[in-house]
């Protein structure tokens, strides 16, 4: 019985076409004929760019260790140092991280304007030392904390030495204006 079944496998498989060896796809169904695998001028209309893409982007991952939460700042298809700008974007967040230039002003992080300004091609991890802000240090430390990404409340800017910029999450207030 299982003779049979090949064998009407096989002569299912040859009336409708089969791959014969060398890659070649024959279809006996049709003309008889095999193709060769040589392309006859046909267009593809599909996406013809093969290269990498080389745009500079970045992403920050939260994770807590020993205790301390910190966060890491990766960044691909960079070169050169960047500032790394951070922003609180809810009523009475924290401003003294953002990298705009200028204190954040009176409940929002006073006279604080620190510019994690450090970050290298690769990346950067700051510390948080939530809730002492004299403890906060450019590139080493931050106020952000875990609980402030996961709401959705963290702004994040990445600035380049000649003033080109990225943003992730700036929605609330649009501290930054990024690409």
């Amino acid at each position: 019985m299982a003779l049979n079944t090949l064998g009407a496998l096989a002569a299912a498989l040859f009336l409708v076409g089969c791959t014969s060896g060398g890659g070649k796809v024959c279809d006996t169904a049709d003309s008889g004929g095999c193709d060769s695998g040589t392309d006859t001028g046909d267009t593809d209309t599909g996406d013809t760019d093969d290269t990498e893409d080389t745009d500079l982007s970045f992403t920050t991952t939260w994770s807590t260790d020993a205790g301390v939460e910190s966060v890491a700042l990766s960044i691909t298809n960079g070169s050169g140092t960047y500032a790394f700008g951070m922003a609180e974007e809810s009523a009475g967040g924290w401003l003294g991280e953002t990298c705009l230039g200028e204190p954040a002003g009176p409940g929002r992080g006073g006279d604080y304007e620190i510019c994690h300004d450090g970050a290298s091609s690769t990346g950067l991890v700051l510390d948080s030392v939530f809730p002492d802000l004299d403890a906060v240090l450019k590139n080493d430390t931050t106020l952000m904390t875990t609980t402030i990404h996961e709401a959705g409340h963290l702004a994040y800017a990445l600035i380049a030495s000649d003033g080109e910029c990225w943003e992730a999450n700036d929605a609330d207030e649009n501290l930054y204006d990024c690409q």
